[in-house]
């Protein structure tokens, strides 16, 4: 049996040690690593375990199966998180999965930075109006 498992995910590709897909022996990647499951699979056993999902979140349901909770970046929809976690057959234990907020300092840059841009786009049109916030932008 290899110490580690390889999975192409999207087109990227993953490696990550056995021990911790075998620790969540109930999720759809505990049952893809399988003996069963790999002894029927045609082909090399070396070659990564397609799956056709998004990569980029794929990372972060690894996290996720490592460490038991995640702070996901703004650029991870949560919903789109969770959905991959249910088509992996991983549930969530309550408060284990949280979204990461812009922190004040990066609105107040931001804001500084648009309103720049702002008034210089302004200047050009020749018009006035409100300056943004980048608080505005974000939920």
């Amino acid at each position: 049996i290899r110490s580690t498992v390889k999975f192409n995910v999207g087109g990227r590709n993953f490696e990550t040690s056995r021990s911790v897909i075998d620790q969540h022996q109930d999720t759809m990647l505990a049952r893809l690593v399988s003996d069963t499951w790999q002894e029927n699979a045609a082909g090399n056993s070396s070659t990564p375990i397609f799956i056709d999902r998004n990569g980029d979140i794929f990372a972060y349901v690894l996290d996720y199966l490592r460490y038991g909770s995640i702070s996901l970046p703004i650029t991870i929809e949560k919903e789109m998180f969770l959905r991959d976690l249910d088509y992996y057959g991983i549930v969530p234990t309550p408060g284990t999965v949280e979204t990461k907020k812009m922190d004040e300092e990066i609105c107040n840059r931001l804001d500084k930075m648009m309103g720049r841009f702002d008034y210089m786009q302004l200047k050009l049109q020749g018009i006035g109006g409100k300056q943004p916030s980048a608080k505005m932008y974000i939920g």
